[in-house]
């Protein structure tokens, strides 16, 4: 490991150089802001370092796969995104937001952080790799959107398009990691997932005056009691069949979680609650 660290330290102002163009170029999906520019950016990049790169296109702007391949006959798959946040209000930032400043000895600008940070520093990381070792254990398929800001709203689309390939990964990789309360570094190694639920309620067939209210039950009321019965106080989410397909934390796992030194009181401390 030590030729691939010092491979990095050799070409880390290269490296910053390109970080640099990337927060340069705004790519703001709530406004179409820099997309197109910004997708063709990383795929000239990501071409360079030699991967073979598609833009796949959907009802948004382009998604960016990537494909390198490797000795083994599995593959891992990389999620990035390419668009950030918006940067009102203006005022509020003491540099330009698209024109990286160092201060401190920290980087400063839209998208240093989430995601372009994480995007181009594994990028460099696997040009490092490529240098020192010659070419990569496991294929990688990489996957960089531009609408995670606004939702995704068109991923689906991607996931359809490229469903065998999706299906044959062995494992998503994506950027998570940071230092906790103790200031130690963490690596996550899952995420907890996400269930979208669309209620719809109705009533009377025109709004009516709040005095109608003790005969006209609203549909406002309605909602709140089926939110209410979604969950217990107990936290255990009520609707039937949810945790028909949870696995139990395995022995080795358990084993983790007690070995674990949470930083509980930092914690409640850093949020603020009790």
């Amino acid at each position: 490991m030590n030729a691939l660290f010092q491979d990095i330290e050799v070409h880390a102002e290269g490296y910053l150089e390109r970080l640099y163009k990337a927060v340069a170029q705004p790519s703001v999906s709530s406004e179409n802001k820099g997309m197109t520019e910004m997708a063709d950016l990383l795929t000239s990049m990501l071409e360079k370092v030699g991967f073979r790169v598609e833009q796949v296109p959907i009802d948004g702007p382009p998604v960016i796969l990537a494909f390198m391949g490797g000795k083994s006959d599995k593959t891992v798959l990389f999620y990035n995104h390419y668009d950030v946040q918006p940067v009102d209000p203006l005022s509020e930032w003491t540099s330009p937001p698209f024109e990286p400043t160092l201060r401190s000895g920290r980087l400063y600008a839209r998208g240093v952080a989430d995601n372009k940070g994480a995007t181009i520093g594994r990028l460099c990381a696997i040009e490092s790799f490529l240098r020192v070792r010659g070419q990569l254990p496991i294929n990688i398929a990489w996957v960089i959107e531009g609408e995670e800001e606004v939702g995704s709203l068109h991923l689906h689309q991607f996931v359809d398009a490229k469903e065998e390939l999706l299906r044959s990964v062995y494992g998503c990789v994506w950027e998570a990691g940071g230092k906790n309360a103790l200031d130690r570094y963490e690596i996550s190694l899952g995420c907890k997932g996400l269930v979208y639920a669309e209620l719809r309620t109705r009533g009377a067939i025109r709004d009516l005056h709040s005095a109608l209210a003790a005969t006209v039950v609203s549909p406002a009321w309605r909602l709140l009691w089926a939110l209410n019965s979604i969950k217990g106080s107990d936290g255990k989410v009520q609707i039937p069949g949810f945790y028909d397909n949870v696995q139990p934390p395995s022995s080795a796992q358990r084993r983790a979680l007690d070995e674990w030194e949470y930083p509980e009181e930092q914690v409640r401390t850093l949020y603020g609650v009790e």
